[in-house]
């Protein structure tokens, strides 16, 4: 049976109360009152209820009637409630046989006029967060599968009832009704949690607005496919459906390969860049995000050709499949480096790093470390930081926490060190292969792909389960890391496609699939699939497409690639300085890091935050000032007709030391004074920098937490 939740919705506002009433995905109607109640929700009290009418009619609306997709939430303020709607979405592909659905256009309904001053703050917040074009913009959705589970985990999902869409009745009668989507969703990434718990705690029952709640991650969603393959040798120069049997052409196809990439955000310390960094003291990391790799294979194999057909050389070979495919998975996961440790922005380009005692972040890590091995098993943890300078410091503290854990607990994480910059440069990145004897044992033994092997006599028959996790980060966990992830992946499809298929597998990186799977199209596939995957996550915590994603996307490195890593470096400086602390706030709001508290002080009490503007736009025009000034003393002009001026007026005699003490005059008022004047609001920027940037205001604390 299909899943229960509402797949459309019609939203109308009445003064303060509003009205979601499900809709027929067929003919557009409502759907009978009786079996599908309206939502409502009465935004100044926060009241949320069941109705069996549509709104009535003739009552005056606030806003034009809408349509929604889905609701992401409520948000809660001092009083009363915000709602966001999905009002627009586009399809990004399937998982387990339901379509997925990224969110393209929302829309939130707040109380008019708020209860309190703070309350309208909120509001523009949950408006910041499901801004497509920053916060928002990597919200993915699915009425019948939970993106929030692995392959492995909802593999893993007991009894077969609960399983999405899956599993009859006694006897081959009706298919038991799943369960809620929300009900097994994985609260470490269900991104709308919080959003959803007014719904979920309301007194009309979770189970009565069940069908409303729609589980959302943060992150992308990307698949190609399917792509024939062929892994026993040979080269094809197409991907086509059918394939001669003359012994020239290219060998038929083995299989079909889809290929999915999923990035799941966690909801514990959410954030931006510079504003979170390292851990908390509960040892929830900054920027942590889990990569699944999920490729299905569907077998096929060459059937009888019948009498005719065998009279006839240039009949196409018939090929058959298997009735299920074969699906492997392999989970990667990046994270801020798991110590006390922070990068506050001040204006520099590069903020100072500082590092609290080894003492003061042994609980963090030791609770990271645990966090990790219970989620995921063995953990092999790899940095990429440079050996020297603060990314250095940082190294050498978390080797030794590493090694202290491991010391206590042998099943703890495993720490390699890469210093990426140093063995790859800026574009030599076929040295990663020089990392691959570290990782290798690790890897193949436990930290392999998930496999579930599909039905049917070509399917492989050996299942086997992912029991470790490649754990990798570099500063911002974002562009080396990145590529590192990238490379492997490569190596986990070809592992994978050469299980199911058989044919030899490659632990090389520079093993192109057009040649090893014989589809350059599947090649290029993954590579658009890593670096779309690579600059959604950077957008959300950078604010920019990832560095280095020239690389991914293309196999090269080269000048273009290296000027849009310097194009994308000026906007982070800016969006890290001038932008970030407001979209701090949204995700601090959005993932209920922050709840609204009437017995708190407001944390928008001192009015606006000072900015840099007026004082750099002041230095700018001193400049162009005293730069103007320069060129006339220059010239010669503006000297000659102050003497002039001063001669006119009796103020000055024709001679050489009168000429030179009026000379002196003009290149100080003109010249030095600007240029002065320029360096002391330069200066005093540089010195007050931690007070002009943008600051987040909610949990300003959270950016050093010891």
């Amino acid at each position: 049976m299909a899943s229960t939740t509402h797949r459309e919705l019609r939203i109308q506002q009445i003064g303060s109360l509003v009205f979601v009433t499900p809709l027929d995905g067929a003919t557009g109607e409502p759907l009978p009152a009786t079996e599908a109640p309206s939502l409502t929700v009465e935004l100044s009290h926060g009241v949320i209820g069941l109705a069996s009418f549509e709104a009535p009619a003739g009552m005056g609306t606030t806003s034009k009637p809408f349509n929604a997709w889905a609701i992401l939430g409520c948000g809660k303020l001092l009083q009363g409630l915000a709602v966001a709607f999905v009002t627009s979405a586009e399809l990004a592909g399937t998982l387990r046989g339901h379509p997925v659905f990224r969110a393209t256009g929302f829309r939130v309904l707040g109380p008019e006029p708020v209860a309190h001053p703070d309350d309208g703050k909120y509001v523009e917040l949950l408006k910041k967060a499901v801004d497509v074009s920053s916060t928002g913009g990597g919200l993915y959705f699915s009425y019948g599968a939970d993106l929030t589970l692995t392959t492995q985990a909802f593999d893993q999902l007991e009894p077969v009832a609960s399983k999405e869409g899956e599993g009859e009745g006694e006897g081959g009668g009706e298919k038991p009704k799943p369960p809620a989507l929300y009900s097994r969703a994985d609260p470490d990434v269900w991104w709308n949690k919080r959003l959803c718990e007014p719904l979920l705690t309301s007194e009309m029952g979770a189970a009565n607005l069940a069908p409303f709640v729609v589980p959302f991650i943060c992150g992308s969603f990307g698949q190609a496919g399917p792509f024939e393959v062929s892994m026993s040798g040979g080269s094809s120069s197409s991907d086509s459906a059918s394939a001669s049997s003359s012994p020239s052409s290219p060998p038929a196809p083995d299989a079909q390969v889809t290929l999915t990439l999923i990035a799941r955000r966690a909801t514990s310390r959410p954030g931006v860049r510079h504003w979170r960094r390292g851990a908390d003291a509960e040892g929830a990391v900054a920027n942590f995000v889990e990569t699944e790799q999920i490729v299905e294979v569907v077998r096929l194999s060459k059937t009888e050709k019948s009498s005719s057909e065998s009279n006839t050389s240039n009949a196409p070979t018939k090929l058959s499949r298997d009735p299920k495919p074969s699906v492997a998975s392999f989970v990667q996961v990046r994270g801020s480096i798991p110590l006390l440790w922070s990068q506050i922005p001040e204006l520099k380009y590069k903020p100072p790093t500082k590092v609290a005692p080894t003492s003061a972040s042994a609980a963090a890590f030791a609770k990271h470390a645990q966090a990790l091995l219970e989620r995921y098993g063995d953990v092999l943890a790899l940095n990429l930081a440079n050996a020297h300078g603060s990314e250095g410091l940082l190294g050498e503290t978390y080797a030794s926490l590493a090694s202290d854990e491991r010391a206590k607990n042998p099943k703890s994480l495993r720490l390699v060190q890469f210093d990426f910059h140093a063995v790859c440069g800026a574009t030599r990145y076929d040295r990663l292969e020089e990392l691959w004897p570290a990782l290798k044992g690790d890897v193949e033994e436990s930290h392999s792909f998930f496999f579930s092997p599909g039905e049917g006599k070509l399917a492989s028959p050996t299942p086997r389960a992912q029991s470790g996790v490649v754990r990798a980060n570099c500063v911002d966990c974002l562009d080396r890391t990145n590529v590192v992830q990238g490379w492997l992946g490569r190596k986990a499809l070809l592992e994978a496609l050469s299980a199911v298929c058989g044919g030899k597998s490659s632990s090389s990186s520079s093993t192109s699939l057009a040649e090893a799977a014989n589809s350059a199209a599947l090649e290029q596939a993954f590579k658009t699939l890593w670096a779309d995957h690579g600059d959604g996550v950077s957008r959300q915590y950078a604010g920019t497409g990832a560095l280095k994603s020239g690389f991914t996307r293309t196999g090269k490195r080269g000048l273009g690639g290296l000027a849009d890593d310097g194009f994308k470096s000026l906007a982070r400086y800016y969006l890290n300085n001038f932008r970030d602390g407001e979209k701090q706030d949204a995700f601090d709001y959005v993932t209920g890091s922050f709840c609204p508290n009437k017995d708190k002080r407001s944390p928008f009490a001192g009015g606006s935050q000072p900015s840099p503007v007026l004082p750099l736009l002041a230095a700018g025009a001193a400049l162009v000032l005293g730069l103007s000034g320069l060129g006339g003393v220059v010239g010669g002009g503006a000297v000659a007709a102050a003497v002039a001026a001063a001669q006119k007026n009796g103020g000055a005699e024709n001679s050489t030391v009168a000429t030179f003490s009026v000379g002196a005059s003009v290149v100080v008022k003109r010249v030095l004074m600007p240029f002065a004047a320029a360096g002391a609001l330069l200066l005093g920027v540089k010195k007050n920098g931690k007070n002009l940037v943008n600051k987040p205001r909610l949990l300003p604390e959270a950016a050093a937490p010891w």
